[in-house]
């Protein structure tokens, strides 16, 4: 049961969903028709010395229990989707010139080093002590593309001193990726999260993240899954608040336009089921940005 002050690795909890997205991503990365490479995550999982998840970053779900392999599939789908909205939007901020660029709970993402786009620019991770020990491990002296920085803090706590004390500057235009984050805070927490990323963007910055709502999954669809990984029942891991992240944004001033989960995998002819369909209508997906006081964005 999440309570406040809780903490985790990468084997449970919360954390724990951090080894299903790098799973996800590696068996996007095996595929011929893959939406984007991501040679990284095979070592995150890797790393785990767990045979299951050895087998997946090779594209082998042989392991996993038939029923959580086939329970697993919608997460797989979204994953790939939305790692493919989000590294355009990421490279499309490189391009305009934007040199800095926060990854809020990183987890395993590998944006760092697999985006030549990053090369020019900073990226700071945040997230808590433990999950950027074991990435560190599991990299194993792997270099970024560009400069990367660390920021170890739990984002119920002061973070933007902490990523001040990084070398972070507010005064520069920033891109912030909110992924997988915002449905595991409480909605007080969400709200306090986006006024503190507005007060430390620029005009010309841009937030991109996703979301779902607390009705998308059924009773029983991902429970077996997280429970095979260690995070326990789905249920106890996020908070059912109802949450609409644009209007929130709207409301700051920043300028939303949406994103299609579906739309991107229709586009690249990827088969998916109905049941999946179903279930990815209902995520949003989102960029936004802070307008210039002459309305001429980045």
């Amino acid at each position: 049961m999440r309570r406040t002050g809780d903490s985790w690795g990468v084997t449970e909890s919360v954390g724990a969903t951090a080894l299903a997205v790098a799973g996800a991503r590696a068996l996007e990365h095996c595929r011929d028709d893959r939406l984007f490479e991501d040679p990284f995550a095979e070592l995150f999982l890797v790393a785990t010395g767990d045979p299951m998840w050895i087998a997946v970053a090779q594209g082998d779900l042989s392991l996993m229990d038939t029923a959580a392999a086939i329970e697993y599939e919608p997460s797989i789908a979204a994953i790939a989707a939305r790692t493919s909205y989000f590294d355009d939007v990421i490279e499309e901020a490189a391009a305009a010139g934007i040199g800095q660029f926060v990854l809020l709970a990183a987890g395993l993402d590998a944006r760092a080093y697999r985006l030549k786009a990053l090369a020019a620019a900073t990226v700071y991770e945040v997230d808590l002590p433990r999950v950027l020990e074991f990435k560190a491990e599991a990299l194993d002296g792997k270099q970024p593309v560009g400069e990367r920085r660390t920021v170890a803090v739990d984002l119920r706590d002061a973070w933007p001193a902490a990523l001040r004390r990084a070398g972070f500057d507010p005064s520069k235009p920033t891109l912030w990726l909110i992924e997988g984050l915002l449905r595991y805070l409480p909605l007080h927490d969400q709200k306090a999260l986006l006024h503190e990323v507005t007060a430390l963007s620029a005009p010309g910055s841009r937030v991109t993240l996703n979301d779902w709502p607390v009705n998308t999954d059924p009773t029983d669809r991902m429970l077996r899954i997280w429970d095979k990984i260690g995070a326990g029942d789905v249920r106890t891991l996020t908070f059912t608040d109802e949450s609409d992240p644009g209007p929130l944004l709207t409301d700051q001033g920043w300028v939303v336009s949406l994103g299609n989960l579906l739309g991107i995998l229709d586009r690249h002819t990827r088969a998916i089921t109905d049941k999946t369909r179903r279930i990815l209508e209902q995520h949003v997906l989102l960029t936004a940005v802070l307008p210039r006081p002459n309305n001429q964005n980045l």
